[in-house]
């Protein structure tokens, strides 16, 4: 037997036993006329009042436990709900949308609100998601049309509650940790392009701060730094890049910005107050107005500008647009120095050594070259500090080693006496296995370990540590010889001599240059020669271009000497020749000058 519902008896309509409908919620309870029971059984509720009615009996108190939440109308009990069902059949059920039309405006809501880098794009998907699926529901229902919003304001909520979490998290990766301030990875996104200088101040010892104090110091130096800049620099923001802080400014790039500069030196230059303690911070600029760049490659730029400025002592530098062709170059370069081992690009040089007490060829240097495809032949100062700064300098020195030491063993067979000097990077000597390395050259081509010098140059500073000492010892230990190349300039000093184990030490050119004609200098020589000689060590000077300048030094007891006069570097079968037409190895004059 198929039994109507309350309402559809109240209604007086029938319809299909499993269909379903909603209830016109939009009807107010407060419109249904309510009496009390207790009222009505003691007559104090007028019978013309219920005459011609139905009348639904239910109850109504809270310990029944009959309540039912309908939205903008809060808890209503059961009675009423049948009583509104009972009317909305009654009247003719309403149009029902269904839940697809508040799923579809959820997701689309979900999506501006999650995607939208603007407040303004979020905040109308807010607002329109609680005007769509929550306030014109309520007028539908006044039309008799019904949709189910719930599964739309579902999806809203969780996606706009995933929304949030994602972009605070974002907002964390933005942030530098310690100051709170917008990091680089923010300055990469607030525009690709910027029409403005940008500026980068870096803190020099600031990695000795961070050691030295807590991080809550470290915080208190870089909002310190904030404020002066902010007392005199109109930038709307400022970023900060670990040791770096970067900002924009309209200044233009001329003696305006670097008066400006100088003068935010000098104000941050005072020290900076941390409680008891007064800490010093050093800084230097970086400056880049290259506005047709991308933002992120002008980061690079003004950094390494305030890096080089720091490299020298200066207060800031500009970036010179036209050094993006030659590093673009440089980088070029260091890509192709493995294949041009490989194709033969490289090749070895040599100059010869003359002794000076007896004229005769004793070796000579072997010096790198290379034959580029483009560039023509590049002179070793292009690409042998390049290499040491890509970590090729080892690949490079190998080759030459093999190339020199094959070269001497074959010279040998006809002179003994015969040696050959290679350019050793201070670098290398960090490498554990570098004695082993160029035993196993020497054993390869027989050429006795006494027959090969290692001139330590000065491109790259030696350590002052026990490791490149102890390796020097080793190399010494193999019966190699060790020489000290360019001394008197640079980073070949006295200090050199007191810690570098050594049996030769190498003049530089520019040292023995005007000895021939500036008394200071030739008094400079001479008593660096004697202090060489006292320590047992023997004396190269290199750059000898005129018989001036070779009589003096044989005058003042210089054991050997190398140079254009005696000899240009020269491919290995033009010293091979040279050494032929000298007989018993007899220098008889400029051979090979040019």
């Amino acid at each position: 037997t198929e039994i109507p519902s309350m309402s559809a008896s109240l209604a007086n309509v029938s319809g299909d036993s499993h269909a379903f409908y909603r209830p016109d919620w939009s009807i107010s309870t407060s419109s249904i006329p309510a009496f009390s029971f207790v009222d009505i059984i003691r007559n104090r509720v007028s019978s013309n009042r219920l005459a011609g009615k139905d009348v639904v009996i239910g109850p109504t108190a809270v310990q029944f436990h009959d309540e039912h939440f309908v939205l903008e109308q809060g808890h209503i009990q059961g009675v009423y709900a049948h009583v509104i069902g009972a009317e909305t059949l009654k009247t003719g059920l309403p149009v029902d949308w269904g839940r697809w039309p508040g799923v579809v405006i959820g997701v689309l809501m979900a999506a501006l609100m999650v995607w939208s880098k603007k407040k303004l794009h979020r905040r109308f998907a807010l607002g329109g998601t609680i005007l769509l699926l929550g306030v014109i529901p309520i007028g539908l229902d006044a039309l008799h049309i019904t949709a189910d919003v719930f599964p739309g304001l579902f999806l809203f909520t969780l996606a706009a509650v995933r929304g949030m979490m994602l972009r605070n998290k974002d907002a964390a990766f933005d942030l530098n940790e310690a100051s709170g301030l917008p990091n680089v990875n923010a300055l990469r996104k607030a525009s690709k392009y910027r029409p403005q200088t940008l500026i980068a101040l870096k803190i020099n010892n600031f990695a000795e701060i961070a050691t030295t104090f807590d991080e809550r110091v470290e915080h208190l130096i870089v909002a310190e730094l904030k404020r002066r800049l902010d007392l005199i620099s109109a930038s709307e923001s400022i970023f900060q890049g670990d040791d770096t802080l970067y900002w924009f400014t309209n200044l233009p790039m001329d003696f305006q910005l670097s008066a400006h500069l100088e003068g935010l030196r000098a104000i941050i230059d005072q020290a900076v107050s941390v409680g008891s303690r007064l800490v010093d911070v050093n800084v230097t600029f970086g400056v880049d107005s290259e506005f047709d760049r991308r933002v992120t490659t002008r980061i690079g730029s003004a950094t390494l500008c305030a890096e080089e400025a720091a490299q020298h002592n200066g207060v800031w530098k500009f970036y010179d647009p036209f050094r993006r062709n030659e590093s673009a170059w440089q980088l070029t370069l260091m890509g192709g120095l493995d294949q041009a081992v490989d194709k033969h690009e490289l090749f070895v040089e040599y100059q010869p050594k003359i002794d000076l007490a007896t004229n005769s060829i004793t070796g000579a240097e072997a010096l790198v070259r290379w034959q580029h495809p483009i560039r023509g032949r590049l002179a070793p100062d292009e690409f042998i500090v390049l290499a040491e700064r890509s970590n090729r300098i080892l690949r490079l020195t190998e080759f030459v080693l093999e190339e020199a030491v094959a070269a001497a063993a074959q010279i040998r067979r006809n002179d003994q006496g015969f040696t050959v000097a290679v350019n050793l990077s201070a670098q290398l000597l960090k490498q554990t296995d570098l004695d082993e390395r160029i035993d196993a050259i020497v054993i390869k081509h027989g050429l006795p370990p006494a027959a090969l010098t290692l001139e330590i140059t000065e491109t790259a500073e030696l350590d002052r540590g026990d490791s490149s000492r102890e390796m020097l010892q080793k190399l010494m230990a193999h019966g190699f010889q060790i020489s000290i190349d360019d001394y008197g300039t640079g980073q070949a000093t006295l200090d050199y001599l007191r810690i570098m184990p050594s049996g030769e030490v190498k003049l530089d050119r520019d040292f023995v240059a005007n000895i021939d004609h500036n008394q200071q200098d030739m008094i400079l020589v001479g008593d660096t020669i004697a202090t060489i000689h006292k320590l047992g060590r023997k004396v190269v000077a290199e750059g000898v271009e005129s018989l001036a300048v070779l009589d003096e030094l044989m005058k003042l007891g210089c054991d050997t000497a190398q140079g254009y006069l005696l000899g240009r570097p020269m491919p290995l079968a033009a010293l091979k020749l040279m050494l032929n037409q000298s007989e018993g190895n007899q220098y008889k004059g400029q051979q090979g000058a040019g």
